[in-house]
Parts: structure tokens; sequence; C-alpha cells
């Protein structure tokens, strides 16, 4: 008897683990997770978002955020679960305090990261006092590229203290010799006197972090992303946008939306086939959620399937995405959030405009995956002089991004730009980082290029140009159809003949006019 009902036990674990294992999309591992606490989300414009940027960076490096604002910090949040804690005073103009956030950061013996001023006492005793530094026309300089770029003047008071060896990047006070360190660490706390992700500020705090978080800080060259890719994309453009990369020899990826309705229209066909013909030409499809708004399915079920639809459409048409995409708003809403779940490679795109208040308020938890892009606009890339010299490289996974170009002057101005940079762009097709998707029962992997379903290997859809006719009703041949047709061809006859008649009288008639005025 016992030993049956051992049998039993062993049989329901085994089908219960069998279960298990295909319930679970991507297995996640335990990430090192920071709480980011900070004082004003201060966004004067839709481009300048500190807070979300950063969010962004850390989960590039690999790191699980919580965002909590001071004024809503809760005693006893700071504790064992982070292995990091990082202070971000975003608005210098509105002092705000928190004793409980105070008395935990005091106790708290993981590593500490100061953004902006009023620096603690901890900060101050291991870093010194520091110069206090206002109304000043700084330059960002990084010793090791020879790069730098010029900040903008501002009345903001900064801490900030001389240039050591092991600063990363140095600011050098405009027209004289004078200079400071940007960025300064310890085995245990870290400092930036500002941060904001334009150009070569941004990428020496990525290095600063990554060195400082995960130890060390690699040098990778940054990819090339476009975005604005939808159904309503002329595929026209696309196919000029492609065709201009192959003979680059640059290597891209496509931040894509798809759809699951209407997929019968001939637009639909031209569009998948001028993705496949991007694919074809080494091209990466990353699907990206749509624009958050108030047209979010109500819960997620609702949302896995809409993605499931997508993605599975996408693959039954020989498409097949090797990675997710999406602004910070999606990876931190909680029924969003599944979604990445799916994939073990995401695309972390700048927040766009929104008129959702509760966006930075209602969920503040992100998860990174194995690996996370950090997207950087193109245009604050180019405001690093000698960007385009190609010495830069990034700490983490790093994308440059620009819009799909919908005009000739837009494409123009697409093609300038990049014929401009002489650097390495990320190559995807020697990438040996095995990316992961699943749909469903579908599995799709990508590595050195390569597509496989399942396990299996797969080729990309043919990415030629559909050349679909609407079909055209047949006509019917009727005794009615006939006897309409008869009698329209002779009120023709008829017609012509009576013109004639009418033109023979007319001209008889103005003759015999013309000879009785002559008599």
């Amino acid at each position: 008897m016992k030993r049956l009902f051992s049998c039993l036990l062993i049989i329901i674990g085994l089908v219960a683990g069998n279960h298990v294992c295909q319930e679970q999309p991507v297995a996640a591992a335990t990430r090192p997770a920071v709480l980011l606490v900070y004082d004003s989300q201060h966004s004067e414009t839709a481009q300048d978002q500190p807070v979300a940027d950063m969010t962004r960076l850390l989960l590039g490096l690999g790191q699980s955020v919580t965002q909590v604002a001071l004024s809503q910090y809760h005693a006893g949040e700071l504790n064992w679960k982070y292995t990091a804690v990082m202070r971000m005073v975003n608005w210098q103009a509105s002092p705000q305090n928190s004793a409980a956030f105070d008395h935990d950061w005091a106790q708290f013996t993981g590593k500490k990261i100061h953004i902006g001023a009023r620096l603690p006492q901890d900060f101050i005793r291991t870093f010194g006092a520091g110069e206090q530094v206002t109304h000043l026309q700084l330059q960002l300089q990084d010793e090791t590229t020879n790069v730098r770029q010029l900040l903008p003047f501002t009345a903001t008071t900064w801490t900030l203290y001389p240039a050591v060896a092991d600063a990363v990047g140095r600011l050098q006070v405009q027209g004289t010799s004078q200079t400071y360190g940007y960025g300064l660490m310890t085995e245990d706390k870290a400092y930036l006197p500002f941060f904001d992700q334009n150009g070569l500020t941004g990428l020496l705090a990525q290095r600063l972090l990554a060195r400082f978080l995960t130890g060390q800080a690699q040098k990778l060259a940054p990819a090339l992303l476009i975005t604005g890719v939808t159904p309503t994309t002329s595929p026209k453009q696309l196919r000029l946008v492609t065709t201009f990369l192959r003979q680059q020899g640059i290597s891209f990826a496509l931040s894509a939306t798809l759809t699951a309705k209407h997929v019968r229209l001939p637009e639909h066909a031209a569009y998948l086939a001028a993705l496949a013909n991007s694919m074809q030409a080494g091209g990466q499809l990353i699907w990206q959620w749509p624009h958050l708004s108030q047209t979010v399915p109500a819960d997620a079920k609702a949302v896995q399937r809409l993605y499931l639809a997508q993605v599975k459409q996408a693959i039954q048409n020989g498409l097949y995405p090797s990675g997710i995409s999406g602004d910070i708003r999606t990876a931190l809403t909680p029924k969003l959030q599944a979604l990445y779940r799916q994939t073990n490679t995401q695309w972390l795109l700048p927040s766009t405009p929104t008129t959702d208040a509760s966006a930075h308020t209602v969920p503040q938890t992100a998860n990174t995956t194995e690996r996370a892009f950090w997207v950087m606009p193109l245009r604050r890339w180019q405001t690093i002089e000698g960007a385009n010299d190609g010495d830069i490289t990034a700490a983490a996974p790093l994308a440059l991004q620009m819009a799909l170009p919908t005009t000739a002057k837009a494409l123009a101005q697409f093609k300038q730009d990049l014929r401009a940079y002489h650097g390495t762009w990320f190559d995807f097709s020697s990438d040996a980082f095995t990316n992961r998707l699943v749909a469903g029962n579908v599995t799709v992997t990508s590595q050195f290029g390569q597509y496989r379903r399942n396990g299996k290997p797969v080729t990309v859809a043919s990415g030629d140009n559909p050349h679909q006719k609407r079909p055209q009703a047949k006509r019917i041949s009727t005794r009615l159809n006939g006897f309409f047709n008869w009698q329209e061809r002779f009120l023709l006859i008829f017609m012509l003949i009576m013109l004639v008649i009418l033109a023979v009288l007319l001209r008889k008639g103005s003759k015999l006019y013309r000879d009785k005025f002559r008599r």
C-alpha cells in the first residue's frame, strides 16, 4: 500500500512539474535590485525625464528597479531585498526631506548612490565637503576617448570635487584650466553631481554605474534601432531605408508595431513583405508595444491575448521577432509587465508624452531581463564633439535611435547622418547571445542572425513585393443583358443616322435661304 501511495505521489509530482514547465515562459533569474528614491519627476518637457532615463539605464545594467517618491516613502522600505539604493535630487529648487528615509539610509549596509545636490553626511565624510560651483559654463571631457561636450549654462549649484585619477570624466571650466571630477566612487559609494541622457553625460554615468554595480564596464559598439515602423508605414520608404543600410553594410533592428486585424488586405501583405525584406537584409525585428494610452486593455489577460494574436500572426507569415521594446511606463505598468517575461531581450525606449497622471505613481517596480538595450536618440549622441570619429563605446548594451524617414527630405538627412558616423555598429550577424521570445506554444530563438522555431531552423519569408490584384466580379451573360446591349447599339446607330439627316437638312436649308435673298 505504501509503495502504491509513493508511486501515485511521484506521478502527480511529474505531471505538476511538467505543467509548470509548460506554463512558465522565459525563466527569469534573480536580479540585483536597486531602490531609486527621487524628490520630484520635474519633467519640464517630454524629452527631459531624468528619473525615467536613469531607470532605463539601471535596467540596462541588469538591475531591477523600484521607484519611490521621497514624499511617499515609508519606514522600512529600504531593506535587505535591495543590493543598492540611489537618492536622486531632481529638483534642487524644491528641497524635500524624509526622516524615515534618512534613518533607513544610515542603517543600510549595501551600495549607495547619490545624484544631485544636498549630499548626505556619510558622503561628506567620505569625499569631503567639496566646492560649491554655480553660474559657470562647463565642458565635460572623457580622457579615454578624447571626446568632449559643452554643457548648457545653468544657474544650478553643484558640489564638485577636484579631478582624481580614478574619476570618470572631467569637468573643465570654460576659458580656464580648472578641472573637476564628474563621477566619483569608492567601494560602497558613488556620486554624480547631475545626470541626464544627453550624449556624453549619459555615457559616462553608464560607465560609472557599470563599474560600481557590476564590477566591470564593457566596451560595446552601439546598435542601430529604427523606430516609427507601423502598419501605416509606407512599404516603399521602408524598402528604401533597408536598401541603403544593406549597401552601407550597417546592421540594424526594427522596432515595429504589428496587428492581427485586416490581415487579408493587400496593404497588410505589403507591410509584412517590407518587414521580411528588412529581415532578409539582416535586420532584427523587435515587437513594440503600442503607445501607452487609454486604449490599453483592462487586464493582463487581455494584454496577453493581444500579444499572442499579433506575434503568432507574424510568425505564421515567416517573421520572427527577437525581442520586445517599449518605454519605461510599459515596464512599470503591472498589466504589461507579463509581456517582458515572454522574452530575454528588452529594448528600453525613451519616454513619450502621456496624459495619464497615474503613470508615475501607481506602478513603481520594473524587472530587467538577461539583456536590455538602453536606447538613446541619435540626436543626443551627436551633441558629443568627436562622436562620429568612432572611438566611443558603451559600458553596457546601447542602441542609437533613428525614426523611419517619411519624406524624401527626411530620407536624405537620414542618409547624411549615417554616412557621417565612421564608427563601428553592433553586428547582429556575429552576436553570440541567444535571443529568446515565447508566444504560447511557440519559442523563437535567434543567434548569429539565424532563427529557430521550437528548436528547428527556419528561414525568413521572402521579401518580394506582393503584386496582388483585387479579384474582379465575373460578368454573367444572360438574355436580358443581351437585349439591353442590342438596344444600346440600336440607339447609337439611330442617333448617328439622325445627326447625318439633320446635317443634310441644315445645309440644304441654308442654301435655300441664301438663294431667296439673292433674288
